[in-house]
């Protein structure tokens, strides 16, 4: 950066943790959805033309989607 060499440290933070951590629950209820979310936008996307596919669309169909996905788990509780 600018010129200079610079060196990281490892972080402390590693899968296992993040998946067991209480403090980690809300970014393993978002990576759920996202899961859950990316299954259903594929198998929607795959019967849009070639030619009108894009990466963009299906970031935006799957951030849609995990909204909706959200919803549903809110209202269960």
């Amino acid at each position: 950066m600018d010129g200079q060499y610079y060196a990281r440290l490892k972080s402390s933070l590693d899968g296992k943790r993040v998946k067991t951590d209480p403090a980690f629950a809300e970014t393993m209820r978002y990576a759920e959805l996202l899961g859950r979310a990316s299954k259903l936008v594929s198998t929607v996307y795959h019967r849009i033309p070639k030619e009108e596919r894009s990466r963009e669309l299906f970031k935006r169909l799957t951030g849609e989607t995990m909204k909706e996905l959200g919803k549903g788990k809110r209202g269960k509780k």
